[in-house]
Formats: structure tokens, C-alpha cells, sequence
């Protein structure tokens, strides 16, 4: 034990120190990253429509370059668009300057304030309308006005040459790299498999996986984000608003951006409607309003759930927390850039057992079972939390099916635990008691009679302890009797010996042995073959509940090749079916009996 605490902190600094090497390497290797990874999002979004060319006999490189052309054509006419669209809008910004002031005159801003916006506004009309006039600067009182000189328009010059060169020169390194992927894309992906080693299947499966996630993600949101835009303008310019292509575009290509895109692709339009009109108009800005807000809705409730049809496999928090680290290190091309790395990290997780840390983070399923968190909160006290775990289960799969995966399961765990040593007597009987509470309550809050008929008279014997017996609760509580028809729970303190008295005094139809999980197999095979020698002809019904896999089906070959027992069942919705099967038994003649010759009008009498 006191080596556990050094080799627990000789692993947390190595994983510390792993990390803060990684992040590293992404933050100085950004320029070789950055475009490798911007090379691979095009290649995924656009090989869905280069296979579509190929299946339609299309070579590969006229696929790939009839698809890179066009794509390289959209964002081209996509950028002029906005370009010239822009120009429009800032040749008109003295006009929307003083409407805005007007606006704010209206709504009685307190004067410092005011008066700051107002300077604010002065200081940016006047760097639109002059944008090459210098501003005039204040030292010891006196004004200084800088002076260019011939030098200065020469870095000027080349300021603003690399500043076009630059991003034109990165854009065309994406570009090839995007087609060279495209061309191999099947060279390198056996390049990759073959690096894996023999893990062959494994690669083949997390590639597979990989590609179709990310593929059909970048298309969904392509064409989601498309109408949007599309939607957006034209609604803007149905109700007026200036420039309502230019808001569009921006807001379709702003919901690119996780969270902060489509808020910013609102405000924009919304900002347009609000100095666009005289102060006294209203109207438009509450119809802009208006129509962004329920469009926004829609979006998000009807139209992403049915475009997208499946889920990316990441919880929203780890994109929330991806998108900052991201953009942190990358810049906005790694905000742009922070979905599909999530998806990637995820998928690697989901398939290699070493990177298992990675999809419990940052993945969208549940870290931990229902049975699991249902065992926990009843150990925590928190019964509230575990009822609605198990509410939630009967909603989705029914109620003995809910039993069956949550409440059999959390209750084998608890006798596990116990039998371990990890769990003491007072917190498995609050998981079982837990459990009990809730069949008696929603037991009695039913007000449906239930179909399930029980004709034959049953004795239910527990096996071991109170989770055996809970078991049979449940069932006696989601059967009807008719007639003489029952099911008789003995209790779970009673002895193997008492047990047995009792079944040949009732002379049941059968008996039904309880035992949950894998604990009490040799007491339920002890319990099986005394009853059997003891009643012959008796039906023996076994339930093995929440035994599972291949061990399980072994034990029920056993139990009924060498026990007796006539059928076993390791779920109570099965054995709940075959329960309302079973008529009552025809009674025992006594050896040597005769009856035949005796009319039965004779016996009634002599009775």
C-alpha cells in the first residue's frame, strides 16, 4: 500500500507532462498543422460527391477536379459576393450613423454614456469615409500630425502585398494538398492500415467509422447551414432590410462556428434592422426579430434533428470546451476545425482500449450504466434520482423489461459486492429494500387491472436472501390470480429443510426457485435436486435472474439435465410469460386407488 500513492503521482505527472507536450507541438506547429488539417476537412467533405462521380463512370481525376473546381468557384463567388455587397454597406454608413443616434436620442441613454457611443460612431464614419487621412495625435497639449513620407508608402506598399500574398499562398497549399489526398485517398489509408501492424480488422473498422462520421456531418451541416442562409436572405429582403444577401451569407457561414457563430449570425442582421429605418419605426426591426427568432428555433428542434438523423458520438460541453482549446491553439481555422478533431478523438477512444480516456470524455454516452447509477443512488440515499432512473427505463422498454435491466442487475451487483466484502449488510438491504419500495408503490398506484392471469397455484422459494425474494415480489405483483390460481412467496429466512415440508403439505401446481445472479448457483442446484426427490411429478420452475452470457447457458443445462428443474429463465418478463401458461395439475390418484367403478354421484354423497 505504500507504493500506491508514488506510482499513482509518477502517472499523473507523466500524463501532465504528455499533455503539456502535445499541446506544444499543436501550438508551434501551426503552420505545418494547420493546413494538413484544413486539407483533410475538404477531402471529407468533398469525397461524397467525388464518389458519386465515380459510380457514374467518371475517371478519378476528372472526379476530383471537377469537384475541386467547383468548390474553389463557390468560395470564390461566395467571397465577391460579400465583397461587393460590404462596399454597398460602407458607403452608406453616415447615413445608418445617423439614424443610429437618432435611435438612441429615443431611447434616453444617460449623457456619459451617451456621449461615448456618439464619439465612438464619429470615429468610425470618419475611418470609413477617410481611411487613408492620419489620425491626429495629442503631446503636451500641442497637436502633431504625422507626416508620410515616400518610405512609408513604399512598407505600406509591401505591407499590404504580403498581406494578400500570404493567406493566397496558404490557400493554394491547402488546395493541392486537398486534391493529393483525393487522388490517393486509397493509398493512404492502406499505408495507414499497414502501419497498424496486424491490428488489421481494428484499423479497418476505426477508419471506416472515422470517415462515414465526419463525412456525413460536414455535408449534413453543409446543406443545413445553406438553407439557412438562403432562408435568411431572402426573408430579409421580404421584410426590407438592406444588403439581406450579405446577412445571409454571413449567417449561413457563421453557424459554421460552434455556439458563437449563429449567435453572431443573428446580431448582425438584427443590428442592420435596428439603424437601417428612422427612429420612429419600429416595425421592421420586431418583424426582423421576430423572423430570426423562429427561425432559429426551427433550425435547432425540427430541421437539424430529421437533416442530421444520427449523432456525431460527442457530448455538447466537450464541444463547448473543444471549441476553446482550438481556437486557442489554431486560431478561428481551429475554431472551424474543432468538430471534426472532437469526432476524430472520440472514434480513436471508442476503438483503441489505450485511448479509452478520450471517448469517456469527450463521447456522448452515458459513462456509466443505468443499473450502474440506479446501484449508486440508492447507496447515496438518493432515492428520489434512482425512481426516476427506473421510471425513465419503464417508459423506454416496458415495465418487467425495465425490472430485468435495471433493478435485477443493480440488486445482483449489491449481492456481489456484498459477498466481497465491499458492501456492508445495512447498504444491500437499502438497494433491495430500495428496489422493493418501488414495484409495492407503483404497484398500488396502477389503476389498470392486469392482463397477466395466474391459474395455477405456485410456491415461490428464495434461494439465498431478500434479493432472491424481491424477485418474486415482482412477478406476484404483475400477475392476477383466478380461482384458486396463486403464487405463495415463502419467506427468505426460511430453511431448505422447512421449505420442502411446506411444498409437500400445499401440494402446489409448482415451484418457482429464486436466485439472483451467480452467487447462489449451488444452493439453487442443492434446492432443485431435494425437491425433485422429494415430488416427482412437480413442476420446477427456476429463475436464474441477470445470470448472463455462455456460463449462463451451462447452468441452466445442468439445472435440467442433472437437477430437475423443468425450465429456467434468467429474466422475469420471460418467466412472467410462461407463468400465465400454466393450468392447475390434475390431483394424484394414490396407488391401488379404484375409482372408475364408483359413480361420481355415489362419492358426492358419501362426501
Amino acid at each position: 500500500m505504500a507504493k500506491a500513492q508514488p506510482v499513482g503521482i509518477h502517472a499523473s505527472l507523466q500524463f501532465l507532462a504528455t499533455f503539456v507536450l502535445v499541446v506544444t507541438i499543436l501550438y508551434v506547429g501551426r503552420p505545418v498543422l494547420l493546413p494538413i488539417g484544413m486539407a483533410a476537412l475538404g477531402a471529407f467533405l468533398l469525397t461524397p460527391a467525388i464518389k458519386f462521380l465515380e459510380r457514374r463512370r467518371f475517371p478519378r481525376l476528372l472526379a476530383v477536379v471537377t469537384v475541386a473546381a467547383l468548390a474553389v468557384g463557390v468560395v470564390v463567388g461566395f467571397s465577391s459576393l460579400v465583397a461587393t455587397e460590404f462596399g454597398g454597406f460602407s458607403a452608406k454608413v453616415p447615413i445608418y450613423r445617423d439614424n443610429l443616434v437618432h435611435r438612441l436620442d429615443g431611447l434616453r441613454v444617460g449623457g456619459g454614456i451617451m456621449d461615448d457611443i456618439k464619439g465612438v460612431l464619429n470615429d468610425v464614419t470618419r475611418s470609413i469615409e477617410h481611411p487613408d487621412a492620419p489620425a491626429p495625435a495629442v503631446a503636451n497639449d500641442q497637436i502633431v500630425r504625422v507626416v508620410e513620407t515616400s518610405d512609408d508608402t513604399f512598407g505600406r506598399i509591401q505591407s499590404i502585398m504580403s498581406a494578400v500574398i500570404a493567406p493566397l499562398a496558404g490557400t493554394g497549399v491547402v488546395l493541392v494538398l486537398m486534391v493529393f489526398v483525393l487522388l490517393s485517398r486509397e493509398d493512404l489509408r492502406n499505408r495507414i492500415v499497414r502501419l497498424s501492424g496486424k491490428h488489421f480488422a481494428l484499423t479497418t473498422r476505426t477508419l471506416d467509422d472515422l470517415g462515414s462520421r465526419i463525412s456525413r456531418y460536414l455535408v449534413a451541416v453543409v446543406i443545413v447551414n445553406g438553407g439557412y442562409g438562403a432562408v435568411v436572405g431572402l426573408g430579409l429582403w421580404m421584410i426590407g432590410v438592406d444588403y439581406a444577401v450579405l446577412w445571409g451569407a454571413l449567417a449561413g457561414v457563421l453557424r459554421f462556428i460552434p455556439y458563437i457563430g449563429p449567435a453572431v449570425g443573428i446580431s448582425l442582421p438584427l443590428g442592420m434592422a435596428f439603424i437601417q429605418f428612422p427612429a420612429t419605426d419600429w416595425t421592421h426591426f420586431t418583424a426582423t426579430a421576430i423572423f430570426l427568432g423562429v427561425l432559429e428555433t426551427l433550425t435547432n428542434i425540427v430541421v437539424e434533428p430529421l437533416t442530421y438523423g444520427y449523432s456525431i458520438g460527442v457530448s455538447m460541453p466537450a464541444l463547448l470546451v473543444a471549441a476553446i482549446f482550438w481556437s486557442w491553439v489554431w486560431g478561428p481555422m481551429g475554431l472551424l476545425l474543432s468538430v471534426p478533431i472532437t469526432v476524430t478523438l472520440v472514434v480513436l477512444g471508442e476503438y483503441i482500449p489505450a485511448l479509452e480516456l478520450l471517448a469517456v470524455v469527450l463521447g456522448d454516452k452515458p459513462a456509466l450504466d443505468s443499473h450502474v447509477i440506479y446501484y449508486q443512488r440508492l447507496l447515496a440515499g438518493d432515492v428520489e434520482e434512482a425512481e426516476e432512473i427506473l421510471d425513465a427505463e419503464v417508459k423506454s422498454v416496458g415495465v418487467l423489461e425495465a425490472y430485468d435491466a435495471v433493478a435485477v442487475r443493480a440488486v445482483t451487483m449489491a449481492e456481489r459486492d456484498l459477498h466481497l466484502g465491499k458492501l456492508t449488510t445495512s447498504e444491500h438491504d437499502a438497494v433491495v429494500e430500495g428496489t422493493t419500495d418501488y414495484v409495492e408503490e407503483r404497484a398500488a398506484a396502477s389503476t389498470t387491472s392486469s392482463d397477466a392471469v395466474l391459474r395455477a397455484r405456485i410456491i415461490g422459494c428464495p434461494v439465498r436472501d431478500t434479493g432472491d425474494e424481491m424477485a418474486l415480489r415482482i412477478l406476484q405483483r404483475h400477475l392476477t390470480s383466478a380461482g384458486d390460481g396463486d403464487l405463495r412467496i415463502l419467506s427468505s429466512t426460511t430453511l431448505a429443510s422447512e421449505m420442502i415440508a411446506q411444498i409437500e403439505e400445499a401440494q402446489p401446481d409448482a415451484v418457482c426457485l429464486s436466485s439472483l445472479g451467480p452467487l447462489g448457483r449451488r444452493q439453487l442446484r442443492y434446492l432443485s435436486k431435494r425437491v425433485r426427490q422429494k415430488n416427482p411429478q412437480l413442476r420446477i420452475i427456476v429463475g436464474n435472474w441477470g445470470d448472463r452470457g455462455k456460463e449462463a447457458d451451462k447452468v441452466a443445462a445442468s439445472l435440467k439435465d442433472q437437477c430437475g428443474a423443468n425450465v429456467v429463465f434468467t429474466t422475469l418478463a420471460a418467466a412472467h410469460e410462461y407463468l400465465q401458461t400454466l393450468t392447475p395439475r390434475p390431483p394424484v390418484v394414490p396407488a391401488g386407488a379404484i375409482t372408475a367403478s364408483v359413480p361420481e354421484s355415489s362419492l358426492a354423497a358419501a362426501h
